[in-house]
């Protein structure tokens, strides 16, 4: 519909993403999917990533959850 640049995916979106998020820790009471592993998070601890796109209009909130252990090694690689 927008074209392949608004797609979830789409690895300059995601690094715009990372680029922008204030991140949390959160506890998960609805089931949450993983971004960097793609499990369940449900009833645990988790990270919650926030980033707010603004323009013209409201802003918009994106999110992002990240389950501890991913969270870590995330932080840990090289995040260019």
């Amino acid at each position: 519909m927008f074209g392949k640049s608004y797609r979830y995916d789409d690895p300059f979106h995601v690094w715009s993403f990372y680029q922008k998020a204030n991140w949390t820790k959160r506890f998960t009471f609805i089931p949450r999917r993983c971004a960097l592993t793609d499990k369940i998070i449900w009833l645990k601890w988790a990270y919650r990533g926030v980033a707010t796109w603004t323009g013209p209009g409201d802003p918009v909130y994106e999110y992002r959850w990240h389950n501890l252990k991913g969270h870590l090694l995330w932080l840990l690689k090289d995040r260019k």
